[in-house]
């Protein structure tokens, strides 16, 4: 529940409907999982917004904090087990075109992930969900968004 994070939260965030406090909490305790503070999310919203009690704003934060987290456990996993994949200056690519592109991997309609994230399991070791992410990756998955040049 939400009140765990009482004492971090504005307090008018928990007038909000059930399912988007359900939603935050949701988001946050994976946010914890993957060490990242809620005073880290407030800052980000701070820096950006003038509302902190707008609970749509948290869960976006929230979203590309867990995102930026994921994405750079990532990226350490794969130099760190670089001799292991197949052609990793392809994924090295296509991870540095995610995090350059990160609009596209969430869906802030729904408040959740894209392809690859959407089908992996945020909370189980990290080395997993990274070896997850880039073996999706080096399926070709989400290709479309990951190759997709902006200019």
């Amino acid at each position: 529940m939400l009140s765990n994070y009482e004492y971090t939260l504005p307090e008018k965030l928990f007038d909000w409907p059930s399912y988007e406090i359900y939603k935050l909490e949701e988001i946050l305790r994976l946010c914890n999982y993957w060490n990242i503070p809620v005073y880290q999310i407030r800052k980000r919203i701070h820096e950006r917004f003038d509302e902190l009690t707008n609970i749509y704003i948290w869960i976006e934060t929230a979203l590309e904090e867990l995102y930026d987290a994921v994405i750079e456990h990532t990226e350490d996993y794969l130099y760190q087990n670089w001799d292991d994949f197949e052609n990793p200056e392809l994924l090295s690519g296509k991870i540095y075109r995610m995090k350059m592109q990160w609009e596209d991997f969430i869906d802030y309609s729904n408040s959740e992930f894209k392809e690859p994230l959407n089908k992996i399991d945020l909370f189980d070791n990290k080395d997993i969900v990274a070896e997850r992410i880039l073996n999706k990756l080096q399926e070709g998955k989400n290709d479309k968004a990951v190759n997709s040049e902006k200019t």
